[in-house]
This record gives structure tokens, sequence and C-alpha cells, in this order.
């Protein structure tokens, strides 16, 4: 819990100074809480698991920046061009994986393993309403392993609920260090009006944390704002100022209410993911745990096909999101695997 609390910190530091030198420019847009849960227990279909990727907890703070980007952020975190729209964010996570039997202690090699991970987020998310272009690159930079605190936080949750303990974190994957850069390209196929929107998309990872890309395709049908006009258009329900930069070219006045649902098939490939087989640095320099890691990375599946659906509903300033995540096994032996995510964004000023 001290690694969490110390990052916690770290976060607050960062986002403050955004927070005051919003207060002073009325040219920005309003700076944006997001409090998102996955969670393998949330599923409309009334089976929910304790299993695989079983948790993952965030909370974000958007926000349009006063300058532009300094060198390194535009080498780093590139623009869809001329025109767009820029969101910020910084955030923090933590996530967790366990096998399908949490009462067994010992070691299982064919199953999920135990492993934990606490990372910052750093995000930049360009929008270009003319071109229905979309660059989103997120920055991740963390620790994986009992360092994590991941078995802890769910003993404890557990606890507090009365539900099965987990016993076997003291077989986790041990301690490493997260830095990864993810790119994430859109752009439109097809819209009619403002209530149906198809677009396709395609990720590429790149670190120590995970390794490889997806190719997906999203169609959203409602009363929405449409979407390559900025992300805080998708998700702010209040009446822009005048300047906000958000507003851009549009069609139409911006809705202060918005609902409509989605769905996003996906394929997605991975060369290396490291809550799965182990960190780098553990392979290399760890050799004691060398062979339990080789156990995992061997029942790794690396492709993997996955639908995501859901809803959206934006009022005055606030925002509720369901996602269902139905993806094919990502370890062999193991069945398909079901996440929902619950989501909620509220706009600050």
């Amino acid at each position: 819990m001290k690694q969490f609390y110390l990052i916690l910190g770290l976060l607050a530091g960062i986002v403050w100074p955004h927070q005051n030198a919003q207060a002073q420019d009325a040219k920005t847009t309003s700076p944006v809480l997001r409090i998102y849960e996955d969670d393998d227990f949330f599923n409309i279909r009334g089976i929910g698991t304790d299993e695989g990727y079983t948790n993952g907890s965030r909370i974000d703070y958007f926000y349009a920046k006063r300058h532009r980007d300094r060198l390194a952020d535009r080498w780093l975190m590139p623009s869809a061009g001329r025109g767009s729209v820029n969101t910020y964010e910084w955030g923090i996570m933590e996530v967790m994986y366990t096998p399908n039997n949490l009462k067994i202690k010992d070691y299982m090699p064919n199953n999920y393993p135990y492993s934990g991970a606490l990372f910052l987020v750093h995000d930049k998310l360009s929008y270009n309403p003319v071109t229905k272009l979309s660059f989103q690159t997120e920055l991740v930079m963390g620790v994986m392993g009992p360092i994590a605190a991941a078995g802890p936080i769910q003993s404890w949750f557990h606890g507090l609920i009365h539900y099965q303990k987990p016993m076997g974190w003291n077989n986790q994957l041990p301690n490493d260090l997260l830095l990864n850069e993810d790119l994430t390209v859109e752009k439109e196929i097809l819209h009619v009006g403002r209530g149906l929107e198809w677009f396709a998309g395609t990720t590429g990872y790149f670190g120590t944390m995970l390794d490889g890309g997806a190719v997906y395709s999203t169609v959203r049908v409602g009363w929405m704002n449409p979407y390559f006009d900025g992300w805080a258009a998708q998700f702010q329900g209040k009446k822009p100022r005048k300047m906000d930069v958000w507003a851009g070219p549009r069609h139409g006045a911006p809705r202060r209410a918005q609902f409509y649902i989605f769905g996003s098939p996906r394929a997605e490939w991975t060369a290396y993911n490291a809550l799965l087989e182990g960190g780098v640095l553990s392979k290399t320099l760890n050799h004691n745990d060398v062979a339990k890691i080789d156990g995992y990375a061997d029942n790794l599946k690396r492709g993997v096909a996955e639908i995501d659906y859901g809803w959206v509903i934006v009022y005055r300033g606030i925002t509720a999101s369901y996602t269902q995540k139905t993806a094919s096994a990502t370890m062999k032996g193991m069945g398909m695997h079901e996440v929902g995510n619950l989501a909620f964004l509220f706009t600050l000023h």
C-alpha cells in the first residue's frame, strides 16, 4: 500500500500545476476526472469469474495545454495534423492477474500466473475534425511484482466482501520495471448524420511491459457528438464556453446530453507480455525464477480475438459508461474470458 500512496502523491504533484494553470486560461477546455474499474466479475450475462485479467483500477485527469508541445513531446506524442484538437492526461493504474483456482497455494505452470502491476500513464489524445483522423499516444512508467502490492490489496478486498482469499500470491511473478509506449491511429470510414459512425484503428505496443499490435473496427449509434471533434466532445455534456478549444469545426452545436451504443471487434497479436510471462530484468538477473517464468511463457497464446460492446450516457458534465470485453483464451488450456468496465467522468469546471 505504501507504493500506491507514494505514486498517488506524485500524480497529485503533476496534475495540480495544470489545474492552477487552467483556472487562469479561458481558452482551455474544462478538465475532466475519470474513475474506472475493470473486473471480470462484471458480466451482463450474470456469469462473473475471478481469473486471468481479473481487475484493473484507474483514475485519470484530463486537461488541455496552454502552450505548444516541447520538441521531445512532439517526437514522442505526435498530433493528428494541422487543426487537430489535443487533450492530455495523467493517470495511475493498478492491474492484477490470478489463476482460475484461488485455493491452491502451489505454483501452477499450466494456469494464469499471479501477477500485479502499478504504473503511471501519460496520454496525448489528438483528433482532427477535418481529416477525420486521430493519433492517441500513451506512455507507461511503473513496476510489477510484489512491490506493486496487488496481493495485499486483493486479499484485503476479498476479506472485506467475505470472498475466497487468494492463497498463491507467494508465487507471483517477480519485481520488474515497466516502460512502454503505445500508439493508436484511427480513421473514419463512414458517418451518417450525427447518429451513426464507423471507423477503424490500429495499435502498436513497444517496451518492457507489452510488445505487439492490434487492429479493430468500431461502430457508434445513437444521439452523440462527432467522434473526431475531439476526446472531450465525446464525454463533456456541459455547454462549452465560446473559446473552448475542442469546439473546433463541428456539425451543429455540441449536444449537452448524449446516449449511444457501440461495438468493436478486435484482433490482437502479442510478441511479449511481462504480466503473463515475467519481466525483462527478472529473466536476465534472477536466475532462480527463470524456469518458473518460462513455464508461463510457453503457455501464452500470441493471437487473441476480442469484441467490445457497451453504452455511454452523458448529461451536464457527468458521463457513465459500461463496456463488456469478450476475448478468446490468452493462455493454452484456458477458455474464453470476459471483463466488464464501469467508468465515470466528471467535468470539473
